[in-house]
């Protein structure tokens, strides 16, 4: 059986995907202009697909949690297009087809 990122593995211990883009200098000066990506920023004002700045290895990343930790190929590009898509209403400027998108699990310990 799968295990679903809202699921625990064991008492205290939960792994999520996260799916993303680095956040580099330039996407993260749109990204300050942006009055979109403040609101969303805004713990009051946060809808649950605004994406999220994500800190990873000594980078940061924006981008969202996977809904389960087992992802298909089909799955992961539909979510990429949908990232995508949000990066340009935050940031419609920014060229979001010339970025790479990274997939990794972070591992929360409560």
């Amino acid at each position: 059986m799968p295990v679903r990122s809202d699921e625990s593995l064991e008492k205290g211990l939960a792994v999520k995907i996260f799916a993303g883009f680095v956040l580099n200098s330039e996407l993260r000066m749109q990204l300050s202009q942006s009055d979109r990506w403040k609101h969303a920023n805004l713990g009051s004002l946060a809808t649950p697909g605004d994406l999220k700045e994500v800190p990873h290895k000594g980078k940061s990343y924006i981008g969202a949690y996977c809904q389960q930790i087992e992802q298909t190929l089909p799955e992961l590009w539909q979510q990429e297009a949908a990232l995508r898509q949000k990066l340009r209403e935050y940031c419609p400027e920014f060229d979001a087809d010339n970025v790479h998108l990274y997939v990794f699990p972070q591992v929360f310990i409560s």
